[in-house]
């Protein structure tokens, strides 16, 4: 049995950490706790070094980057942190914060606090080593996966109606980041203007909102609609109402070097899916499973017109998709691969 602390200040709920945990949770062989950060005091620290006592490893969750420095300080078994991102790859080269270069510095730290360092794709762990200089033996590719149990294809699906079956709705969900490229699908909107049968459903709300207000304003895109946030529960309810699902078509490093959750939620549903193909992406699928191609919205719109004209394809792309998370991609999956490393020592 494999005792399994998980330790931080919060973000125990957000996606990433959520599919690992309900895999876990679920697995035999393991025996977990969730501990909550409260402070960072002396005393906090007595309390964990206490309390680790009785584990074999300690877990710090996605984003957690300033919590490592003082779980490591006081844990008494190896720490395992899945920062999920690179928090000078995301506000410093995706967003161009150029004066939060200290970002570097954070990142360093916390890399090295940890013992064992996941990465979500090889392209991640690959810029962990090259950026931070963190070995590759002390890092493991752990894909994001998703909660199948939560996450499971619809009749509505399979049979790829759309709500209203007179029109053929584009979805998409994000957080409007810069990887996002939500800039590309407006243009692509605009491009499809005048065919009336498609529309586009886009979740979400973030950094490039506004913009996408604005561009929706000056070109007048009646063919969309901006839904705004959506919480989570009702998340898979919006996504099968999408007869195509887009992902991702940012132009940065970490547009290239992630598997967005969306696509595995996406996949997971049995949905056809759009998106630009990366090297993070292709990890996971090619082009049996997913629609690729470059970010730009000509190639975008063009896509779209295809595949509204192919039913064939679309249930093809859905069911391959599919396939693919069945096959390895599952929270019970990835909880396996985290099991695996921590019984041969880490």
């Amino acid at each position: 049995m494999i005792r399994l602390l998980v330790v931080g200040k919060d973000n125990f709920k957000y996606n990433r950490t959520a599919v690992l945990l309900s895999g876990l949770i679920a697995h035999p062989e393991v025996d977990l706790k969730v501990h909550t950060l409260k402070t960072k005091s002396r005393k906090e620290g007595s309390v964990l070094s206490l309390l680790t006592k009785d584990f074999d490893y300690a877990f710090v969750p996605a984003f957690r980057h300033t919590d490592m420095g003082f779980v490591k300080r006081w844990s008494q078994v190896p720490v395992i942190f899945d920062p999920l991102i690179s928090k000078f790859m995301t506000k410093v080269i995706d967003y161009k914060h150029y004066h939060k270069l200290f970002k570097y510095i954070i990142d360093y730290r916390a890399f090295h606090h940890a013992d064992l360092l996941i990465a979500d794709t090889e392209a991640h762990r690959d810029y962990y080593n090259r950026m931070f200089n963190v070995p590759l033996t002390k890092s493991l590719t752990l894909p994001v996966g998703v909660n199948t149990d939560e996450f499971k294809p619809s009749k509505l699906n399979l049979e790829l109606k759309s709500e209203s079956k007179a029109k053929f709705v584009v979805g998409f969900y994000g957080s409007f980041n810069p990887l996002q490229g939500t800039s590309v699908i407006m243009e692509a909107a605009r491009l499809l203007l005048s065919n009336e049968e498609i529309v586009f459903k886009i979740i979400g709300t973030g950094y490039e909102y506004k913009a996408a207000q604005n561009q929706i304003k000056s070109n007048k895109l009646i063919n969309v609609e901006l839904v705004g946030w959506v919480q989570q529960d009702c998340l898979k309810k919006e996504i099968d109402k999408f007869d195509l699902c887009l992902g991702i078509f940012g132009s940065s490093l970490k547009a290239d070097s992630v598997v967005p959750n969306k696509i595995y939620h996406y996949a997971a549903l049995g949905k056809a899916i759009l998106t630009k193909d990366t090297s993070g992406i292709r990890e996971i699928f090619d082009e049996s499973s997913l629609e690729l191609i470059k970010a730009k919205s000509e190639d975008l719109s063009q896509s779209i017109l295809k595949l509204k004209d192919d039913d064939r394809k679309r249930k093809n792309l859905g069911q391959n998709a599919l396939n693919v998370i069945q096959g390895g991609y599952t929270h019970h999956h990835i909880a396996q691969l985290l099991v695996d490393r921590m019984k041969s020592g880490i």
